[in-house]
């Protein structure tokens, strides 16, 4: 079994036990009265049917699982990346789901495909990339107006504005931290951490206007989308304030008082995270990706903590959130399966003596872009010394 190739149906992934394809033509036999031989006659050829014992299998097979049968069922016809055969354009006939209390973390199926010729040709393609920006404009119109609607602090004792203050000032501290990684970016850093001072010292009279506040806030955030140097950086910067709220404790809500700061501190932290959430959506779909297998991983993190995030919108009750986040999810996980489907697909290479990155290159790639290809063996394996790759050592290479 060849594999090269990953199989995959829909661009969910999924791993093969054996294959199967039954062979021949369709032949109509006639038999008659008096006659010890029939007679045949030629209809043309069989559908191509595949016939595939497909597993699901590890730690995380239950979430895997779900997609992949959500792929199986989805009506019309689908690509289908078969283990030894390639890429074919082909409808699910039937399947049959076998799962055992002896087989913990294991699903089985027995599949067959019908091949039903070549993929048609698109004549208006879907532009994935725009439909999950415009999602992700979505989910920060949607932060915004739940802030402004549950942030407040009028009619509130003084001590319920300086606590809002305080978890500002918190939140500008990790906005200071991540910015710190941010070295080398001139006048724009400058501006800013400038920004950023102003938030801190200007907090309590911002206070008084949620709208206001909840602009400053948000344009820190979408500011480091906006300066760090690749889509990469900023989708690393991001995601850790997509988890800003870990950590602290709602206040008891004994009083008045007490309800409207835990208000306050939810709406600051659902702010920042929600807001993070949409930056995070448009960095990776402005990303570019040297691999499927790096796609994939992309995809698979983001769409979790998209989920961890929706999931506690819904239980706080806040539909429109949830069904944005959610709508976002969606959205980047299409895009992300739509630019990575033809990527090369990671392997192993390991060699048998120690020789040049570049002999390396030549003897997996040829001599095609053969600068670019030791090159990336180099960065990725992290090599220090091109000339001399150690043996015995696997080594992370593209497959194609």
């Amino acid at each position: 079994m060849d594999t090269r190739r990953p199989p995959s149906f829909r661009g969910v992934a999924f791993e093969v036990d054996s294959n199967s394809r039954p062979i021949g033509r369709r032949v109509q036999i006639d038999e008659y009265p008096l006659r010890d031989y029939a007679s045949s006659e030629d209809l043309g050829a069989k559908a191509r049917t595949f016939g595939l014992e497909a597993l699901i299998v590890g730690d995380d097979y239950v979430e895997r699982r779900n997609r992949f049968e959500d792929a199986l069922e989805q009506p019309g016809p689908g690509e289908l990346i078969h283990p030894s055969r390639g890429r074919l354009w082909v409808v699910l006939v039937s399947g049959d789901i076998s799962e055992s209390s002896s087989e913990s973390g294991m699903v089985r199926y027995s599949l067959t495909f019908a091949e039903i010729g070549e993929r048609p040709a698109r004549t208006e393609a879907t532009d994935t990339a725009a439909v999950a920006q415009t999602s992700a404009e979505a989910v920060g119109e949607v932060a915004a107006a739940d802030f402004t609607k549950g942030f407040s602090i009028g009619g509130q004792p003084d001590w319920v504005l300086t606590e809002a203050g305080k978890l500002v000032g918190q939140a500008q501290d990790r906005f200071d931290t991540l910015a710190s990684r941010l070295s080398g970016y001139g006048q724009p850093l400058n501006d800013f951490i400038a920004r950023g001072k102003a938030l801190r010292s200007g907090v309590l009279t911002l206070a008084g206007s949620p709208a206001s506040l909840g602009t400053e806030v948000t344009g820190l955030i979408q500011g480091f989308r906006q300066l760090a140097r690749t889509p990469g950086d900023a989708l690393s910067l991001l995601k850790g304030l997509m988890t800003f709220g870990l950590g602290f404790d709602a206040p008891a809500t004994t009083t008045s008082g007490r309800k409207r700061q835990a208000a306050n501190q939810a709406a600051i932290i659902d702010l920042i995270e929600t807001t993070a959430a949409a930056e995070a959506v448009r960095a990776a779909a402005d990303l570019s990706f040297a691999s499927y297998d790096e796609a994939v991983a992309t995809r698979d993190a983001l769409s979790d903590a998209l989920e961890d995030l929706g999931l506690a919108a819904a239980e706080a009750g806040h539909d429109d959130a949830a069904q944005a986040i959610e709508d976002a999810r969606l959205a980047i996980s299409a895009d992300i399966n739509a630019r990575g489907a033809d990527l090369a697909r990671l392997t192993t290479f390991t060699p048998v003596g120690v020789e040049p990155a570049v002999v390396i290159a030549y003897r997996l790639y040829g001599p095609a872009n053969l600068e670019a290809r030791e090159l990336d063996i180099v960065s990725r394996n992290r090599i220090r010394h091109p000339g001399f790759v150690p043996a015995g050592l696997p080594l992370e290479v593209l497959n194609g």
